[in-house]
Parts: C-alpha cells; sequence; structure tokens
C-alpha cells in the first residue's frame, strides 16, 4: 500500500504498478488512521517505508508516535538536523519533544547519511535514514504521554513546576504531588528528564484523575 497526497504522483504511480500488486491510495498521511487502514487491508500492525516530506516531518512523526500501537515499525528519511534531535540523549541541546516521545514508545535508531547528490533537483542539506521500532508497554496511555510531554516542552527553559501547568486540569497541587509521587523535582527542567520518567510522569497525572480516561 502506497499513501500519496499530489494527484499528478498518483495517477503516475497507478499507471506504473498497474499490474503489480501495489494499492495507490490518494490520501494525506497525516489524515490516515492505521487501524482502521489494517481493517481495510487485513494488517494489524503496518511496517512503513517512507521519505517524509522535509516541512511536516515531525507532524508525522507525531501522528506515527500517537498511533504506535498499530504501527510495527517506520524505517524513515528526514533532514539530517532533524533526525539527530530524534536521536538525542537527555540533557543534550538537541533534545526535545519527539526524542522522548520515539525514545518512550519504541526504540529508534540511526541508519546512515544520504548526501545531496542523490536526489535531483540537488538540495542544501544532507538526510538520514532512521529505524523505529514500536513497542509501547501495554498498559501505557500513548495520548496522556504526549499531553505531558508537550506541557513540559513548550516553554523548555521553566521549571516543570511552571510548564506543566499546560496540562489542562492540572493545578500547582496536583503538579506537585504528581512529581512527588514519582521523585521529580519541581525546580527540573524538560530537557534533563529521561523517557522512563516522563511515562512515570505521565502515568502519575493520570492516577490523580488529571485525564479524564486512559487512552491507549
Amino acid at each position: 500500500v502506497a499513501i500519496e497526497v499530489d494527484a499528478v504522483m498518483v495517477a503516475h504511480l497507478q499507471r506504473h504498478f498497474e499490474s503489480s500488486n501495489v494499492t495507490i491510495l490518494h490520501r494525506d498521511i497525516l489524515d490516515v488512521d492505521f487501524a482502521e487502514l489494517g481493517n481495510e487491508f487485513g494488517v494489524s500492525r503496518w511496517p512503513i517505508i517512507g521519505n517524509l516530506p522535509y516541512v511536516i516531518s515531525s507532524r508525522v512523526a507525531m501522528n506515527l508516535v500517537a498511533q504506535a500501537r498499530s504501527i510495527a515499525r517506520a524505517t524513515i528519511m528526514v533532514q539530517r538536523e532533524v533526525g539527530e534531535r530524534y536521536l538525542a540523549p537527555p540533557g543534550s541541546r538537541d533534545y526535545g519533544l519527539l526524542s522522548v516521545l520515539l525514545q518512550a514508545t519504541g526504540s529508534l535508531s540511526r541508519g546512515f547519511r544520504v548526501g545531496p547528490g542523490a536526489f535531483r533537483p540537488q538540495p542544501r542539506i544532507e538526510s538520514i535514514v532512521l529505524t523505529w521500532i514500536s513497542d509501547p508497554p501495554p498498559d501505557m496511555a500513548i495520548q496522556p504521554l504526549i499531553t505531558t510531554v508537550k506541557a513540559a516542552f513548550a516553554q523548555r527553559r521553566k521549571q516543570l513546576r511552571n510548564a506543566l501547568r499546560g496540562i489542562p486540569g492540572a493545578s500547582d497541587d496536583v503538579i506537585a504531588t504528581a512529581c512527588a509521587q514519582v521523585g521529580i523535582d519541581l525546580s527540573a527542567r524538560a530537557e534533563t528528564l529521561g523517557a522512563v520518567e516522563f511515562i512515570a510522569l505521565a502515568d502519575a497525572f493520570q492516577s490523580l484523575g488529571v485525564f479524564s480516561e486512559r487512552t491507549a
């Protein structure tokens, strides 16, 4: 199954693969529900390969994380600087929202670089191929995790006691209780927390009733 948003390219691909078992879907990858698509094609968890459009690569990656239970693995090509941010460890300058989420919901590994000479016309940037093995724990509530990490990094220079106020329903008392439950200092900043700590923090907010229901 190939997904393409450009109508001209869809027509070209349909002609090229006319006599094959490849199905070309004229859809926007950002709008695809992989569970629903799996029901349509009899696939429980999708292996994904793609050269992600660089202007929306992070939005696509976020969509993959949100639907991690319907995805087995994804091998993607992105702009090298973006890929390095995804791979960044806690405490580094590049560590951020998708670093946490991709590492929390699976394992991310570096493949290889792709130089400008591999493209026509040649871009002014380098690319990198990454592989993400989706493996969220069965009891992980993915959407609460996304909400928690987004709030923490929305104002990354602020201490968690202030940044986490961005979570709807999280009062100062709830934030303090959640952090205390998992041993996180309220004065810490988002870039100092690892994926495991963010998972624990999201679970703490969940247990305190911040999120209305457990979202798988």
